[in-house]
C-alpha cells in the first residue's frame, strides 16, 4: 500500500504540480536559481480533510438549504455568512495533524506570514497562533462577500481546496526583475523577506 500524501510539504522538496496556480510554480522554478525563502505548503488536501472529517459541506448545503443560488437575497447571505463561519470555530483539526504541522514550522521563524496564493496574507507568531490563522482563513471563505462572489460566478457556494503557503515575513515594496522575468517568460515583480530571499511573486 503506498505511504498517504504528506498535507505539510517544502518548497524544496516538491515536485513541480500541474494543479498548482501560476505563482506557486513560477516560485518553484525559481527556487534553483534564486534565494527563495523556506516556503512551507499546507496541501489543499488538508482543507479537503477538514470538510470531510467534520461533515462540514452537509452542515453548510443545510444551512443554505432555503437559499435560491440562482437569485440569492442578498439579506439572506448576510445573516448566513456568520453562521457559516462558526461552523469552523466548532470543529478542530486532529494531533495526527497537529503535531507534523508543528514540527514543519520548527523550520521557519518565530514570526511567519500566511497567505493564499498571489495574495498578501497575514502576518502571526509561528505554533498555535499559526495553527489558528489557517482555520480563520477557511472560515474567511465564508465571508458575505465570498459568498456573493462565487454565487454570481458559478451559482454555487461550494468552494475549491487550495493551499495554503507559509513562510519568513516579506518586507518592503515589490521590485523588477529582469533576469526573473526573462526565465519565467513573463514580467514579474519579486516581492523579498528581511533577508533579500524571494517571498513572492507579483504579476
Amino acid at each position: 500500500m503506498s505511504e498517504p500524501l504528506p498535507y505539510f510539504e517544502f518548497l524544496d522538496h516538491a515536485n513541480l504540480d500541474s494543479n498548482w496556480e501560476q505563482e506557486l510554480s513560477d516560485l518553484w522554478r525559481l527556487k534553483d536559481s534564486y534565494a527563495v525563502t523556506n516556503i512551507l505548503i499546507v496541501s489543499a488536501r488538508l482543507e479537503e480533510h477538514f470538510y470531510r472529517s467534520n461533515n462540514l459541506a452537509g452542515q453548510l448545503m443545510k444551512l443554505f438549504e432555503n437559499v435560491d443560488f440562482n437569485d440569492p437575497d442578498e439579506d439572506d447571505i448576510e445573516e448566513l455568512g456568520p453562521l457559516a463561519q462558526a461552523l469552523f470555530k466548532k470543529h478542530f483539526l486532529l494531533d495526527e495533524v497537529i503535531d507534523p504541522f508543528y514540527e514543519a514550522l520548527k523550520q521557519l521563524p518565530t514570526k511567519v506570514q500566511l497567505r493564499w496564493v498571489g495574495e498578501k496574507g497575514i502576518q502571526v507568531n509561528s505554533g498555535r497562533p499559526a495553527l489558528l490563522a489557517i482555520k480563520d482563513m477557511w472560515s474567511n471563505r465564508w465571508t458575505f462577500e465570498k459568498i456573493m462572489e462565487r454565487l454570481e460566478r458559478s451559482q454555487s457556494i461550494g468552494v475549491e481546496a487550495k493551499p495554503i503557503l507559509i513562510h519568513s515575513p516579506s518586507q518592503g515594496e515589490p521590485i523588477g526583475h529582469k533576469s526573473a522575468s526573462e526565465l519565467l517568460g513573463k514580467k514579474v515583480n519579486l516581492v523579498l523577506d528581511a533577508e533579500g530571499k524571494i517571498t513572492q511573486v507579483l504579476y
